[in-house]
């Protein structure tokens, strides 16, 4: 018959500490970050939306290094060889902006040709892609999103005030960095849903486009 191994005292605090080290510890009043909208599942209690945890304050990796004096004039040249920049560098010297994604963003965005000439447009580089912004269209295109579930003070003032019960809390009050339609619910400030998907990069998904070589 095979006997069970008993482990000595001094084993199991290395085992468990294994374990334990994959766990997140966060205190009692760290900001949460929250994930993309796609990652909003339904709390299987109370019906509620559950945000999970995305880790993200969106730290900006360094692009792929570039041989010194190599320079691009196609944006999808430059991307490929840059993967991922928030903003055009040195490298690139090329039309600002180049009239191809000029074209393919302000059609996007339901803007004429000939309209599109006066709309001031931001490309950048994300995995390798290009990505374009009609910053006429979108104020908030340059924008980061703050992934935090903490209202600001501005918000707890407003859902203080009994005559705003239920009120959805306009940009004026929450600002454009949030993500997330806050509610007042029993004159505090609730997330009640995610209206802005967010890229890894940090920015509004909803307005950026993937801008393909043609």
């Amino acid at each position: 018959m095979k006997k069970n191994r008993i482990l000595p005292w001094f084993i199991l605090p290395v085992l468990l500490s294994g374990c334990l080290t994959n766990i997140p510890i966060k205190s009692p009043d760290e900001p949460i970050a929250l994930a993309a909208a796609s990652e909003i599942a339904p709390d299987p209690v109370e019906g509620a939306p559950v945000f999970a945890d995305s880790g993200a304050d969106f730290p900006n990796p360094d692009a792929t290094p570039i041989p010194a004096g190599t320079t691009f004039d196609s944006p999808w040249r430059y991307c490929e060889a840059v993967y991922t920049i928030d903003s055009p560098g040195i490298e690139y010297v090329g039309e600002k902006p180049p009239a191809a994604v000029r074209k393919t963003v302000t059609n996007m965005v339901g803007v004429s040709e000939s309209d599109g000439a006066a709309h001031s447009i931001v490309w950048r580089c994300m995995d390798g892609q290009v990505y374009a912004c009609d910053v006429t269209a979108s104020t908030h295109c340059l924008t980061k999103m703050k992934l935090l579930t903490q209202p600001s003070q501005a918000m707890v003032s407003e859902c203080s005030k009994a005559e705003n019960e239920g009120l959805v809390l306009p940009v004026a009050v929450t600002g454009p960095e949030t993500p997330y339609e806050w509610t007042c619910t029993d004159s505090v400030p609730t997330i009640t849903r995610q209206g802005i998907t967010v890229d890894p990069r940090g920015f509004n998904a909803n307005i950026w486009y993937l801008i393909y070589e043609k």
